[in-house]
């Protein structure tokens, strides 16, 4: 199509002469496949000193060269580039690796070339490595940080030095396992003394452990508990009091044991251990460290703390308004309590679409709730924050999905379930007013109200504050639990609290199964305004903006995306359903998404992922396949979240500024309600085009058989010739157009 009106409207007959000037040949190319096998572990020599853990297959295109002679430099980089190790830029063997042709009759061909265990350990031989982000000694004794990585090979000429290809393994993921969580004996608890006659020691299993894992449980005997005993437990040098390894996660610590002393202090460690060295434990597999003292006879037993927020000195904490303090005498009772379910992420704007979050780190904390009498969740007030005594957030347990997103908490509970205490069910603003200044006459007025003549209050008469229509004192306090999002994966999801059945109640040795719970991602919505660049060419539009206008979005690819960066990304179209065009300049791109300008111009593109890595840029290319004109993007251009966020016109205050939305952690906070974040979108950008005068694209094909050419000495000679047509001009005094003929 043509872009702008011009006196010559001809219909123009093209005739291509073809100019062969060169004689082609088949240019030789070379590719390489990369994949790393499974188990993953964080150890750098099991991948290099394992056969077959890495597999990548050479393969050569054309039939030209007598031989190959190649070297290959190899690296294994985490997918934000903070940890790099490489073979050093200048290393190159004392031998090439020799491809030869296989000789047939008529011809001959190269088979595939598949690196083998020789060509791996000279590859990554340690003396040849150099590291980024981390030291020889810490992969050495520590191993590879949790994360992303892929491992890649440089394909080089030998006698040149020439860069044939580069290729990577597709990223695979490395976790380190749960280190295990003291169940008993509790920390800093007393034991009376025919206590100490049976001890049950006892741990959790942590989740995706071997089934062969070992569990050293190692005790020391300690004067006072107030000793730094956390040092002297990993102390090699300080006595062992009491030392076994079980395959279990219980020990009956019996008459048969060493005998505790009446008024010593005992600490106590698990370590998790896997026999077959391929297991990373987090914290290298110790648990935390908790002490018990054996009372003498006249101290008083039983006292410790617990996570949760369960106060050991009682089931019930002490409560703030109807319920009288209470003091414990009987010791509760504690017992291990399991929550299952499985992670699933989706998009505000597609809720009906899920997929599983694998391998991320989650932990349970508590969150307490407001329940009206007949059970239902009083959301508003359980969305309140409450004083010192009830603190949501606090951590329970820890654990990591496994990658089909499911997973298991295990933590110790003294919980039966019943109300903390009464509280109200509503919040209310109250307005003190007492004109007669008595000291025992407080008089109040519920907020909102309908402001009468006088005040809210006029004639000094008491007001008394109720609860809703539930009655009052209908609402009680629970403890219950909520699933946060911790590691890597807060950069790209929201915590599950956009909804109150992701608040769960568990009661002490319960085990229950929550099914799924959903994290929505952290994405804004685009409006992309497309209009032309200059009033002085005039469009077939009667003003500036162009509607039809196909708005391509774009990831740039400057390394592969790690699994924890959201899948499906960007609405409505994806890459499949249409051609996406690659202009130059945009070769390391992926389309993700399209969008169809309005006839105001104007394309809504929904869920675009928000992050602040350089490395999961969007960017927006533009142009017009099946309109009556020719616009198109000179380049891609980048969508500067931060830009586009914080430029609010007309000298306004943004109270959502791109670093504070960054920072959000909480999808009610960010989709909900009318105050939330989420709500103060779309982000808008507008892009002006330049008008472009047409393109012949001509693709050149031999006579016989279709095969492309493209040979770079190929000449193409354009004739232009003019038949009889029709043409238009401006109209004439009489608001009339005449049509001439050619």
């Amino acid at each position: 199509m043509f872009s702008v009106f011009s006196p010559q409207y001809f219909r123009r007959l093209l005739t291509v002469l073809l100019s062969l000037t060169a004689i082609l040949s088949a240019e030789a190319q070379l590719s390489q496949t990369v994949s790393v096998l499974p188990p993953y572990s964080n150890k750098l020599s099991d991948y290099i000193a394992s056969p077959g853990k890495i597999n990548s297959i050479i393969t050569v295109n054309g039939i030209d060269y007598p031989k190959f002679e190649i070297y290959l430099h190899g690296m294994i980089v985490s997918a934000d580039e903070s940890v790099i190790i490489r073979t050093k830029a200048d290393y190159k063997p004392s031998a090439p690796i020799v491809i030869n042709p296989v000789q047939l009759p008529d011809s001959r061909f190269f088979p595939p070339y598949s690196l083998t265990y020789s060509d791996i350990l000279g590859i990554f031989d340690e003396r040849h490595l150099e590291y980024k982000g981390i030291t020889r000694e810490q992969v050495m004794q520590e191993g590879l940080p949790e994360g992303s990585y892929m491992i890649c090979f440089d394909l080089i000429d030998y006698p040149t030095g020439k860069y044939y290809t580069s290729s990577c393994s597709n990223p695979f993921y490395l976790s380190s396992v749960e280190a295990p969580i003291i169940i008993q004996p509790m920390n800093n608890i007393s034991l009376r003394e025919h206590e100490t006659k049976n001890v049950v020691f006892s741990w959790t299993r942590p989740p995706n452990a071997p089934i062969a894992t070992q569990y050293k449980l190692k005790i020391i005997e300690l004067n006072s508990p107030n000793e730094n005993y956390q040092d002297k437990i990993r102390s090699a040098g300080y006595p062992v009091f009491f030392e076994t390894s079980v395959t279990g996660n219980v020990y009956l610590y019996s008459a048969a044991n060493p005998q505790l002393i009446e008024g010593k202090t005992y600490a106590f460690v698990v370590e998790a251990i896997d026999p077959t060295g391929k297991t990373p434990f987090k914290n290298k597999g110790f648990s935390e460290v908790n002490i018990f003292t054996y009372a003498p006879s006249e101290q008083t037993p039983m006292s410790g703390t617990l996570p949760g927020g369960i106060p050991s000195g009682g089931g019930v904490p002490k409560v703030k308004l109807s319920m009288p303090a209470i003091t414990a005498t009987t010791p509760p009772h504690f017992e291990a309590t399991q929550l299952k379910g499985t992670l699933k992420y989706s998009y505000h704007e597609e809720q009906n679409k899920t997929y599983p979050m694998g391998n991320a780190k989650i932990r349970l904390v508590t969150k307490y709730i407001v329940k009206y009498a007949d059970g239902t969740i009083n959301e508003k007030m359980t969305r309140q924050k409450w004083d010192d005594q009830y603190i949501d957030g606090e951590k329970v347990a820890v654990t990591t999905t496994d990658n089909n997103g499911d997973f298991s908490f295990t933590f110790l509970s003294g919980s039966s379930g019943e109300p903390l205490e009464d509280t109200d069910c509503d919040v209310y603003h109250i307005l003190q007013y007492n004109r007669s200044g008595s000291k025992n006459e407080i008089l109040l007025a519920d907020w909102p109200f309908d402001p009468q003549k006088g005040g809210p209050n006029p004639e000094n008469s008491a007001i008394s504050s109720v609860s809703e229509s539930h009655g009052a004192d209908a609402c009680k306090l629970y403890l219950a639990y909520a699933i946060e999002i911790q590691g890597e994966h807060t950069d790209y999801y929201l915590n599950p609290d956009q909804d109150v059945k992701y608040f769960f109640e568990v009661k002490a040795g319960e085990t229950k199964e929550i099914g799924e719970v959903i994290s929505w991602v952290k994405t804004v919505n685009l409006n992309v305004t497309v209009q032309s660049l200059s009033k002085d060419i005039t469009t077939i539009n009667s003003d500036l903006t162009l509607p039809d206008m196909d708005v391509y979005v774009y990831r740039k690819i400057n390394f592969a995306y790690p699994p924890v960066f959201p899948q499906n990304d960007v609405t409505p179209e994806k890459t499949g359903n249409f051609p996406a065009p690659q202009a130059q300049g945009m070769q390391d791109m992926v389309c993700v998404g399209k969008g169809l300008t309005n006839k105001e111009g104007v394309a809504e593109i929904k869920s675009l992922v928000l992050s602040d890595n350089s490395l999961y840029q969007y960017y927006i290319y533009i142009r017009n396949d099946k309109g009556n004109y020719n616009y198109e993007s000179d380049a891609a251009r980048l969508v500067d979240f931060k830009a586009l966020i914080d430029n609010v016109s007309g000298g306004m205050v943004n109270p959502y500024p791109y670093s504070n939305l960054l920072m959000v952690k909480s999808a009610n906070s960010f989709f909900s309600g009318n105050d939330a974040v989420g709500n103060h979108r779309p982000v808008r950008m507008t892009l002006s085009m330049p008008a472009k005068f047409p393109t012949l694209r001509i693709i050149l094909t031999e006579k016989a058989g279709n095969r492309q050419i493209s040979h770079p000495q190929t000449q193409v000679t354009l004739k232009e010739e003019y038949e009889s047509g029709y043409y238009l001009y401006k109209p004439n005094q009489t608001g009339t157009f005449d049509v001439g003929q050619l």
